[in-house]
């Protein structure tokens, strides 16, 4: 896979001004990582009640705020010799440090709104020539997009197949594991303690590939995802073990291993699915495909008529 090195530029000014080329970020034939990622919520995301098992989401569109992410850059910079780098990397420093606000890092991937987060990371390694690696952080990060149609058949995310949201699944991992018990405290004097604890929740990961024919696409894919993670309400999921599990999303996704290919993009998103119950065949509501019947928010309406 070759390198592809487009013009990288920070508050306006091009990186290459500072003598610096884009590298390669791990796995990947770009040079920046960290800018498809989804953010993780903050704020308090759930309540963990002693007497119940699992957890109640806070899942109300007043309750959903979202952190910024790290965006990383990786290049190198030559220098001549060791002190000619020395120079150039100061005049880099220098320059960062002009702005006192939020400046533009843009690239043809797209631009973002950013400062400088870490000390710049340069190792000399040698004949003038050092890595570079500059840490920035986008503090507000834009989750609109454009969710596809559910069509309420296949494996897939409230109704809509896996391939419609633009995703191969690869992986699904602990998908099985028991929940952990909750924490108590038990006193007793002349027997052996024992007590009877509620189970706390499931996490499990889910690994999906993504291949698009364009950045365009591939783009669309990562913000309809943003999209349809970050609607108030849960989730429900079909796999294809045959399970069926409503879920919410609080620690967002990450997307790696990007490569170009052409003109083709592809990536690995890998997202941590926290369940707030597996739905049974013989307790929910389902339509003649066997799909979970949803409201507009995707909780399955055997539990909202529960409530009543």
């Amino acid at each position: 896979m070759g390198i592809f090195m487009p013009m990288y530029t920070l508050n306006g000014i091009p990186l290459s001004n500072y003598g610096i080329i884009a590298g390669r970020a791990p796995d990947s034939n770009l040079a920046i990582s960290g800018c498809w990622d989804m953010p993780e919520r903050t704020g308090k995301t759930h309540h963990i009640w002693a007497d119940d098992n699992g957890l109640e989401p806070y899942l109300r569109a007043d309750e959903l705020f979202y952190a910024g992410r790290d965006i990383v850059f990786h290049g190198h910079i030559n220098g001549g010799d060791r002190s000619g780098a020395l120079v150039k990397v100061n005049a880099l420093v220098d320059g960062l440090g002009v702005a006192k606000t939020l400046v533009p890092f843009a690239s043809s991937w797209g631009t973002w709104q950013v400062y400088v987060k870490n000390q710049v990371q340069v190792n000399y390694m040698r004949d003038g020539w050092s890595s570079i690696v500059l840490t920035l952080r986008q503090p507000v990060v834009s989750l609109t997009g454009t969710i596809p149609i559910a069509i309420g058949t296949g494996f897939g995310i409230d109704g809509i197949p896996f391939s419609e949201l633009g995703l191969v699944k690869l992986e699904t991992i602990d998908q099985f594991n028991i929940p952990q018990t909750k924490d108590s405290e038990v006193t007793s004097y002349g027997y052996e303690a024992h007590s009877i604890n509620k189970r706390s929740f499931r996490e499990f990961d889910l690994k999906f590939g993504i291949k698009q024919p364009s950045y365009t696409k591939f783009q669309g894919v990562i913000q309809g995802l943003n999209a349809l993670f970050s609607k108030p309400g849960s989730r429900t999921l079909k796999l294809d073990d045959g399970s069926t599990r409503e879920f919410f999303i609080k620690n967002g996704f990450k997307v790696g291993t990007v490569h170009k290919q052409g003109s083709e993009f592809i990536g690995v998103l890998t997202v941590r699915i926290t369940e707030i119950r597996m739905l049974e065949t013989w307790n929910k509501l389902t339509d003649k495909t066997g799909m979970t019947l949803v409201d507009k928010n995707g909780q399955p309406l055997t539990e909202i008529i529960k409530k009543f």
